[in-house]
């Protein structure tokens, strides 16, 4: 849902910077969620062996 909010509000107004901002990050998360690798390098996974 965010992403498809985020990509209509990033159509609508092309200029808004936050909106591409929101679909990039809610693509990457889609992605990540479905082990695949990310396009905008926005979602971190923290480190379980060294805790970072």
């Amino acid at each position: 849902m965010a992403l498809a909010l985020a990509t209509v509000a990033s159509r609508i107004d092309g200029g808004n910077q936050n909106a591409k901002v929101l679909a990039a990050q809610a693509w990457d998360r889609v992605m990540v969620k479905n082990g695949k690798p990310q396009w905008y390098r926005t979602q971190f996974v923290k480190d379980k062996a060294t805790g970072h």
